[in-house]
């Protein structure tokens, strides 16, 4: 998978948005970390 510095910040902004909002599910946070951990690879 290719990793470009855009697709890594967007990925980390959802991250941060997650985190301010009350309706978030451990799957959300997951799927994201998830996505950084493989663009990061």
């Amino acid at each position: 998978m290719k990793s470009s510095k855009s697709e890594i910040e967007k990925l980390k902004f959802d991250l941060t948005q997650f985190g301010y909002r009350k309706n978030t599910t451990i799957a959300d946070i997951t799927s994201i970390l998830k996505g950084i951990y493989i663009l990061q690879k």
